[in-house]
């Protein structure tokens, strides 16, 4: 059987700039997590089903929070406190965000708006600064094929 899979090796996190046109990419993403999704779901069972099994149905939906693992680079323009994800949780800035599949696998992307909501930086003895960046979606996401 051939295998059809695609390194996921290249893929990216953008943000805007705040005017929802111009895109950077977040620096030193090491692993950016996975972009889910999940539905609330009630119980709509009722007494007279004539069965013992629970019947439920889905509500609201929610685009989950992404955690990303960086290289911190306090200093760099997409992670400081001064233009980057930094400056977005201190103002809590709402922005538009891309999730930008790899190159091999074309450049379709997710699109949503989100907030930076946790930042935790890092300085492990035998390695590199490091953070766990949580961005948590304020939007329905909107999937683009380019």
């Amino acid at each position: 059987m051939a295998d059809n899979s695609i390194a996921s090796y290249g893929t990216l996190l953008q943000v805007d700039d705040g005017g929802g046109v111009n895109f950077t990419t977040i620096a030193e993403i090491n692993d950016p997590g996975n972009p889910s999704r999940s539905a609330n779901v009630v119980d709509t069972t009722v007494h007279n089903t004539g069965s013992p099994w629970r019947q439920r149905r889905p509500t609201l939906l929610t685009f989950d929070d992404l955690t990303l693992n960086v290289n911190w680079l306090a200093t760099n323009a997409t992670h400081s406190y001064v233009a980057g994800v930094g400056y977005l949780f201190n103002n809590r800035l709402q922005r538009t965000y891309r999730w930008v599949n790899n190159s091999d696998a074309g450049s379709d992307y997710h699109q949503f708006s989100a907030y930076v909501t946790k930042i935790q930086e890092m300085a492990p003895i035998d390695g590199v600064y490091k953070s766990t960046i949580t961005i948590t979606p304020s939007s329905a996401p909107t999937w683009v094929v380019t």
